[in-house]
């Protein structure tokens, strides 16, 4: 639970779900919001009182029935948080497990869904739950078990054996209770002797027996002497250590068979044995391995990294642990078919074998293969019979890309045909397809056909692998054609990721017909073998000439990108010269110089690195940098002294980009925020930029929020609208005379428009409110005894609205005497009008209660 901020108060609220980014909280009315996981981490959290739980479903009830019995405030709907711990009570047997343990720990009815649980399971959590309370009770409850299952019975029995010693009939019953277990448990023949009515005559020998049995402590001489002393009726010395952590062991183990995740108290679960282990993986106790080191023997370690992340399991552990399986998967993607063929026999090894017998075409026995491989082997055959007609790909072909390549030739002579449905379902699948029809009207000489198919795939979003093919089938097609510029640029794009030989070749032939590339090669050289760093530079800058004069060339060229790596990459002696190359890189190689390898020689150098890699990171959308970061830097390096004669560049630079994004649609620029208030607090602007854009930018978040149903806040409004008006007027003498009037006309607009969009709300509030306002008449007249009650909320209702009607009029006074276009001053007093109809309703209301 958690306190979730909001326009007038706060709420809190409970998280009720984590999708896509975002948690989900439930803090009124019967939708949750969305809140990005960032956000929410900051968010205070509220403890909730109540015992503990397990899962999700438990943590909502425990919510709800805080709400309920000790009077956590929540506004949340009781009903809508039920319903969503009902989804965490039925997904999984562990969440069945956990939300049957929660259930019984809350003191409610058994969840929907638990019937998939035993009888006896569900006695078993009760058992634990009732494990400190009444000594009868507890008993009951294990009784109901099946003799002789369940027994970790034995620790709970264990726990409360001073209370059964110390209650003979009690004791006997628990006798019972033990009675199936005594010939495999040294703790229940221990606890079954110590409840018997006369001591047992070989007690002590047990006793030895019992330490000696324990195994695998550090100390088999201590635990001889505990043996010996009870034996022989002396005090034994204090028990040796090393116990402490197995008993920590058991009792996580516990933990993890009953529902609880052990993935992050690995450190506990040393001493257990694989067989353990095992079974806490097996029960989904345990899913992961640690990110750093392991509590067990690296042979242990080895042999759970097999289990849980067989992917990532080393041969030789993959070996010691008999995971065959996965080495034979190894081996056949490999192509590794002699280890394949010495591997133990095996259903997977069989299976991995079989296929590679399948795809080598010798011969198999087809029952080696595992279900889904016989469909796939045999709706490829299938699709390879000799034949003219089309046939569908199956799902199953469509699926596996392993077994594409056998049907090339079918799909060469556009034998094959994938439905639509399929097509969205495996892009991949209809991009080899796609891929398959590119080249069969290369092979026609069908070169206009060709060139747009070719060029249709390049923009599908395809597997670069496909993408490069398209484009030198296309470049292919544009070289038989007579435009090798237009060619050499396709083969181009397919070099600047992945490439294969044959596409090199391709591009050299192509390349001879091209001048201006050709020149490429030459220039990199100088910059890479020039002793002289002039020559070098010299190269560059002919090479960003070439580049720039040549109409055809599209993109940055890979070769000329190179060249401005390697002198950034080493320290260059000419500032004005390293700053060009930092601004092309802004340009033309963000992604790089986001965080490449850039050398920087002296302070001024440095200054421009960052602040360019900066650039550079905050256009890219997946970077957490934004432009109100660089205006943020723009700002400390303003403040240098003596300062940057580029910073001003940048400046202005910043300052035009500002200016583009504002004069648009309102609403459309509300990131502009930061950028002003970082250059406004940095005084970077002049007055007139620092006024217009400052109230540009409330205009924009104003919009922005009423297209989405919501409205300014209080501060925000003061800072970025009604701010600029008052420093219009108390500084009305600072600004050139040419600038006054148009600087308060647009302030004006700004002002008046973001009042549109405060207005259009208010209408929403006052629809709400007159909603609300009937509904609690109504209700007034068959309620009587909640009529005060009632009344109050009217009242109260009123007051939200007037609230938004007073915030309303702060806009319209905020832009008196301002000079206004008639455009303007027409919605000024459509609101003005708005305004008089609301307060008069509101008057009219007030004067019914």
């Amino acid at each position: 639970m958690v306190v979730v901020p909001g326009r007038l108060l706060k709420r809190r609220g409970v998280a009720v779900d984590e999708l896509d980014g975002a948690v989900w909280v439930l803090a009124k009315g019967e939708e949750p919001t969305a809140v990005p996981i960032a956000e929410f981490d900051q968010l205070r959290v509220c403890e909730v009182p109540g015992p503990p739980v397990l899962g999700a479903a438990g943590r909502l009830w425990r919510a709800n029935n805080a709400r309920q019995s000790t009077g956590v405030k929540g506004s949340w709907p009781e009903y809508t948080a039920e319903v969503a711990a009902a989804r965490f009570t039925g997904v999984t047997l562990g969440r069945r497990r956990a939300a049957a343990i929660d259930a019984i720990a809350l003191d409610r009815p058994a969840p929907p869904g638990q019937p998939a649980l035993t009888s006896s399971e569900l006695d078993w959590y009760q058992a634990c739950v009732d494990a400190a309370g009444p000594l009868s009770t507890l008993l009951d409850r294990l009784a109901r078990l099946p003799a002789a299952r369940y027994p970790s019975r034995v620790a709970l029995l264990l726990r409360r054996a001073g209370d059964l010693m110390a209650d003979r009939e009690q004791a006997d019953r628990a006798r019972t209770l033990l009675e199936p277990f005594v010939e495999d448990d040294p703790d229940a023949r221990a606890l079954y002797m110590a409840l018997a009515a006369e001591p047992v005559p070989f007690t002590a020998a047990f006793v030895k027996d019992f330490t000696r049995g324990l195994g695998g402590s550090p100390y088999p001489e201590a635990l001889a002497a505990v043996g010996a002393a009870i034996a022989d009726g002396i005090r034994p010395a204090a028990f040796p250590p090393g116990r402490a952590p197995s008993v920590r062991a058991l009792d996580a183990w516990l933990a993890g068979m009953a529902g609880s995740g052990l993935d992050g108290a690995v450190d506990v679960l040393g001493p257990l044995s694989p067989d353990l282990l095992d079974d806490l993986v097996d029960t989904g106790a345990l899913t992961r391995m640690p990110a750093g080191s392991t509590p067990w023997s690296p042979t242990v370690a080895g042999y759970l990294r097999c289990r849980l992340e067989p992917g990532t399991a080393p041969p030789d552990d993959l070996t010691a642990a008999g995971f065959h399986s996965e080495l034979a998967r190894r081996y056949f993607l490999a192509g590794a078919d002699e280890r394949l063929s010495a591997l133990p026999d095996g259903p997977k090894v069989r299976h991995y074998r079989a296929l590679h017998a399948q795809r080598t075409g010798a011969p198999h026995e087809a029952e080696d293969l595992e279900p889904v491989a016989r469909k796939l082997v045999a709706a490829v055959a299938r699709l390879r019979e000799p034949g003219t007609e089309a046939r569908d790909l199956p799902e199953v072909v469509a699926a596996d890309p392993s077994s594409w390549a056998l049907l090339s030739e079918a799909g060469l002579r556009g034998h094959l045909r994938l439905d639509a449905d399929l097509r969205l379902r495996y892009p991949a699948c209809a991009a080899w397809l796609d891929l398959c029809e590119v080249q069969r009207l290369v092979f026609d000489g069908s070169w206009p056909e060709a060139a747009a198919a070719g060029r249709a795939l390049v923009t599908s979003g395809a597997d670069e692998a496909v993408l490069d093919e398209a484009r030198n089938m296309v470049a292919f097609v544009e070289w038989q054609l007579g435009r090798p510029t237009v060619a050499i640029r396709e083969l181009e794009q397919a070099l600047a990721g992945q490439y294969n030989a044959g596409l090199l070749v391709n591009a050299a032939l192509v390349a001879a017909e091209v001048s201006t590339r050709s020149a490429y090669p030459h220039l990199a050289a100088m910059t890479r073998f020039a002793e002289d760093p002039q020559v070098r530079k010299g190269a560059i800058i002919r090479a960003l000439g070439l580049w720039l004069a040549d109409d055809t060339a599209e993109e940055y060229p890979p070769e000329v990108a190179d060249m401005v790596r390697r002198a950034l990459g080493a320290p260059l002696a000419d500032d004005e010269f390293h700053r060009s190359l930092l601004l092309t890189s802004v340009f033309h190689d963000t992604a790089w110089l986001s965080d490449g390898p850039v050398a920087a020689s002296g302070t001024d150098q440095s200054a421009a690195l960052a602040y360019f890699r900066l650039r550079a990171r905050a256009i890219q959308p997946e970077r957490k940098e934004d432009f109100a970061d660089v205006a943020r830097m723009l700002a400390t390096l303003w403040a240098r002294s003596p300062r940057p004669d580029w910073v001003r560049d940048q400046r202005d630079w910043l300052r035009d980009l500002i200016d583009r994004l504002v004069h648009r649609k309102f609403g459309e620029a509300p990131g502009v925020t930061g950028m002003v208030e970082a250059l406004v607090a940095g005084k970077l602007l002049e007055l007139r930029d620092e006024l217009i854009f400052t109230a540009q930018a409330g205009a924009h978040v104003a919009a922005a929020l009423g297209n989405d149903g919501d409205a300014l806040s209080s501060d925000v409004e003061h800072r970025l609208l009604f701010g600029p008006v008052r420093q219009y007027w108390a500084r009305l003498t600072d600004l050139d005379t040419d600038d006054v009037e148009p600087v308060g006309e647009e302030i004006g607009r700004c002002v008046v428009m973001s009042g549109l969009a405060m207005a259009v709300f208010t209408e929403q509030v006052f629809e709400k409110v007159c909603q609300r306002w009937n509904e609690l008449i109504a209700q007034e007249r068959w309620d009587v005894q909640n009529r005060p009650y009632l009344r109050q909320n009217r009242v109260k209702a009123l007051d939200l609205l007037d609230t938004w009607i007073g915030r309303c009029r702060g806009y319209l006074t905020a832009a008196e005497r301002l000079p206004l276009s008639q455009d303007i001053q027409a919605i000024r007093d459509n609101i003005q009008k708005n305004i008089r109809d609301w307060a008069t309703e509101s008057r009219r209301l007030r004067n019914m209660l």
